[in-house]
C-alpha cells in the first residue's frame, strides 16, 4: 500500500468508528501532501459536518475545498451545501 492508501484507510476507519475529529485532522493533514485529492477534501468536510460543527464553518470548508466543482458526483457530502 502507498502512503496515500494508508492515509485513506486510516480516515475511513476513523469515520466508521465515529471518531470524526480524528478523521478531520487526518484528512486535513493528508491534504498538505495531496492537496488535490478529492477523497481527502470530501472526508474533511463530511467529518466536520458529522461532529455537529456550525453550518457556517462547514460552508466555508466546502467552498475552500471547491467541492461544488467536484468531478465525482454523488459523494456523501453533496447535500451539505444548499442550492444556490
Amino acid at each position: 500500500m502507498t502512503s496515500k492508501e494508508v492515509l485513506k484507510n486510516q480516515v475511513a476507519v476513523e469515520m466508521h468508528q465515529g471518531d470524526y475529529l480524528a478523521a478531520f485532522d487526518d484528512a486535513e493533514q493528508a491534504l498538505k501532501d495531496f492537496p488535490h485529492d478529492e477523497y481527502f477534501r470530501h472526508a474533511a468536510v463530511l467529518s466536520l459536518a458529522r461532529t455537529g460543527a456550525l453550518e457556517q464553518e462547514i460552508a466555508q470548508q466546502f467552498d475552500r475545498k471547491s467541492l461544488d466543482q467536484s468531478v465525482q458526483p454523488q459523494r456523501p457530502c453533496d447535500g451539505l451545501r444548499g442550492r444556490r
